[in-house]
């Protein structure tokens, strides 16, 4: 049905996100999806939260080989200028206590908010709204997951809807996780 292109996206990123299909060190790397989010104000975790004097533009992802919050590498307060995350293991989920500057406080992850977010956007629940079958849904998913490098090419199209924006970052989102893995001949 024309103008559900958002609820398609979202339905498609929920069949790749519940059965795994994205590339789990390719988000954890260059995307904001291990950064720890606080759950008393649905904010990043920041260095200033943590650290008197700290930045506000530096934030923390949970370190699972160390079992603790680490600065994420090349957030806009970093020096360091690189997204190598090096010894860095970050979690995609969980739920964590933080020490701040105004005592503990509990963290998850962008991850965790965005998989719990596309629970309502189950294919059977998307088929109706968009007019395509659930089991279709599941199958372009699943089809566009396994296709690498992930690709959506759109024209003009989407952006005459309202919230076009949405549109836009619903597509983004598929392609996050579907990344190049083999680079392009020259």
């Amino acid at each position: 049905k024309p103008g559900t292109d958002t609820a398609l996206a979202m339905a498609m990123a929920n069949v790749i996100v519940n059965e795994g299909l994205y590339d789990a060190p390719y988000v954890k790397q260059f995307t904001d999806f291990p950064f720890l989010v606080r759950t008393d104000n649905n904010k990043f975790l920041r260095e200033s939260d943590v650290v008197s004097g700290g930045s506000a533009d530096r934030f923390y992802v949970w370190n699972t080989a160390t079992n603790k919050a680490v600065l994420a590498p090349g957030t806009w307060g970093d020096t360091n200028k690189t997204l190598d995350l090096g010894a860095i293991s970050p979690a995609l989920e969980g739920t964590y206590s933080v020490t701040t500057l105004a005592g503990a406080k509990q963290v998850t992850t962008v991850f965790a908010l965005l998989k719990a977010k596309l629970s309502s956007y189950a294919p059977s629940a998307m088929a109706a709204e968009t007019g395509v079958d659930a089991g279709l849904i599941t199958s372009i998913a699943r089809e566009f997951a396994a296709t690498k490098p992930g690709r959506i090419i759109e024209g003009a199209g989407t952006n005459h809807y309202y919230h076009n924006d949405l549109i836009n970052r619903a597509q983004i989102l598929l392609v996050a996780g579907a990344p190049l893995r083999e680079p392009i001949a020259q």
